[in-house]
């Protein structure tokens, strides 16, 4: 809160009006302190294939949602209307037409009216789409468009499965272009989005691209030139918070402490007269008390391994990861199954082995030598 940040977006998973991952939002996040000081709204990653997206499955995620999560009093609301965000809400048009998907997102709209809410902001992310379906989004009563994130623009690539390094300053190229094209393709109904990083080595090893020249000063800048595309909404959104296995992450960390956040107070939270606006103190107390042991364990742990890395000054994107490890993400109790971002095989003690992000049981296993 104190360093700007508004709200946060959370991932929200469900299918056939069953939830999935729900644990840091409703055990952790609805129970905080100082939850009544801060605002959420649920970001539906509806990633499945697009024959499920049908009006049964919008009505059960309605019936899931609205009493539970739209109604809570920290609920982020515009114009007095929750905010829900989709993934893949264009799914919804393509599989039932404009106009039974109208039908079904006015069930979602007269469900929070019957609940005693002036209807739902809906946010459609447009990762998938093209500019040409604008209009099929307008028709069912989309209020604004956002991106998830963009770490594959201007490469040549689509997804892992490739080796590519391009830098942050590239990448920051890409999403300005982006925020000015679709700004004046909504008519200003745009939410622009910064991202932190990208390094997904945890989940795809090498076969993906890494951004790499990350630095706190960078990102400042990026979001410095983020706010002037701001919507009239007069929002921002950073990708993310902790998406660790993608290298994107806000939150502190011992590698950065609390540099990256200090960045987003400095764009936002600076008045007129250079102050800042909520007099947050300029030192802060580490993640960890005992920063300079955990440091130093682990810069002992990478010598044993022969992966000689100054922790002290090395960017977290720098780090080289040990060859003989892998993550295999397997299906949990949590309800994953599906993946559909797959690397080659790997040929293991085990057998062979994949790598996946759609899955969150994880494990490390070990190439045959």
């Amino acid at each position: 809160m104190e360093h700007g940040v508004s709200f946060f977006a959370f991932d929200f998973y469900t299918a056939g009006g069953s939830q999935m991952l729900e644990t840091a939002l409703d055990d952790g996040f609805l129970k905080a302190r100082y939850i009544s000081k801060f605002r959420f709204c649920l970001n539906w990653c509806n990633h499945a294939e697009q024959s499920t997206m049908t009006a049964d499955e919008l009505d059960k995620f309605g019936d899931l949602v609205v009493g539970k999560y739209l109604k809570h009093p920290s609920y982020l609301r515009i114009h007095g209307r929750p905010v829900v965000m989709f993934l893949v809400g264009h799914a919804f048009i393509r599989n039932l037409g404009a106009d039974g998907a109208k039908r079904a997102f006015d069930r979602l709209r007269q469900k929070a009216i019957d609940a005693g809410l002036p209807g739902v902001y809906i946010v459609f992310c447009h990762d998938a789409m093209g500019p040409n379906e604008i209009d099929g989004c307008r028709s069912v009563g989309v209020d604004a468009f956002a991106r998830y994130n963009y770490p594959y623009d201007g490469t040549g690539l689509s997804g892992p499965g490739k080796h590519a390094e391009f830098t942050y300053r590239h990448l920051m190229t890409q999403g300005e272009a982006m925020w000015k094209r679709w700004r004046e393709l909504t008519g200003g109904d745009y939410w622009p989005t910064v991202m932190a990083g990208w390094d997904r080595r945890p989940w795809t090893k090498h076969e993906d691209v890494i951004i790499t020249g990350m630095t706190p000063e960078l990102f400042g800048e990026a979001l410095s030139k983020a706010r002037d595309y701001a919507s009239r909404d007069k929002v921002v959104m950073i990708e993310a918070w902790n998406e660790w296995g993608e290298g994107s992450v806000l939150e502190p960390s011992v590698e950065h402490g609390f540099a990256y956040l200090d960045a987003v107070r400095k764009v936002f939270c600076t008045g007129a007269a250079g102050q800042d606006a909520r007099k947050t103190p300029v030192q802060h107390m580490d993640v960890l008390e005992e920063r300079e042991h955990v440091l130093d364990k682990r810069e002992h742990v990478l010598n044993a391994r022969e992966h000689v890395v100054n922790v002290h000054s090395a960017l977290v994107f720098d780090v080289k990861l040990p060859a003989v490890d892998i993550w295999r993400f397997d299906s949990d109790a949590e309800g994953w199954a599906a993946s559909n971002i797959t690397c080659s095989p790997l040929l293991t003690k085990e057998g062979p082995g994949e790598v996946s992000a759609a899955h969150s049981g994880r494990r490390r296993v070990k190439r045959e030598e």
